[in-house]
Parts: structure tokens; sequence; C-alpha cells
């Protein structure tokens, strides 16, 4: 039973519920009531569909490969220039975490922000290119 024909069986249940409670003698009081609670469905919402704010889409492939190119691509420049994670962390006026962060190819969500200061402090500098 997949979640819609559940919510369909609830509501179901329900309008016959509150169905038993009454009992209406005048037909076009009946038509009139029976209108609201199958048609109209007067006695509740229609269903919410919601996305927790918490859910985070997952890295695609293309994600973890952009970033890992990225992140050797930093490391290997701080090799070439003798930069420890502190001393670049230092000069891009930043924590040692959020450094960590950049240098981690699963960590797919790294800002332009911080690339750039990578950049400003490796002496190299930023080109974003969309085609």
């Amino acid at each position: 039973m997949s979640i819609f024909d559940l919510h369909t069986q609830v509501l179901a249940d329900y309008r016959d519920f509150v169905r038993s409670f009454f009992t209406i003698a005048d037909e076009r009081a009946r038509q009139f009531i029976e209108h609201a609670l199958v048609e109209e469905a007067k006695l509740w919402p229609d269903f919410l569909l919601q996305v927790s704010p918490a859910y985070v889409r997952p890295a695609t492939v293309d994600d973890l490969a952009a970033q890992r190119v990225l992140a050797l691509t930093i490391a290997e420049l701080m090799k070439k220039e003798k930069l420890t994670k502190d001393a670049l962390a230092k000069c891009m006026r930043t924590s040692r975490a959020a450094l960590d962060r950049l240098l981690d190819p699963t960590k797919p969500s790294v800002t332009l922000v911080t690339l750039g200061k990578a950049a400003c402090a490796l002496g190299r500098t930023l080109r974003v290119e969309l085609s």
C-alpha cells in the first residue's frame, strides 16, 4: 500500500466515523452534507508533503571528482610553496578545520570564497568558467 492509498483509506474511515454520528432526514440537506464530506473534503485539509530542511543532496560522482582534483591541486601547490596547513589557514584568514574541509576530497561543498582565499594565499588566481 502506498502512502497515497493509506491517505485515501484514512480519510474514508474518518468520513464513515463522522457519518455515524448523525442521521439526516431531509434529502437536500443529506446531499449537501455528502457533497461536503466526499467531494469537497471539508473535514480535513489537503495532505502536506514536505522535504526535511535537514536533507542534504548527496554528492554526485562528478562533484566528488571535481573536489578531488581541487584538493590534490591545492595540496601540490602547498608542497611547491612549502606551506603547512596551519600557515595556509593563517594566510587565508580561516580556521584549520575549514582548510581541512577544503583538502578533503569527500567534502564536495566548497565555496567559491574559500577557493578564492586559497588561490590568493598560494599566489594564484581563481578562474571560474561557464561553458
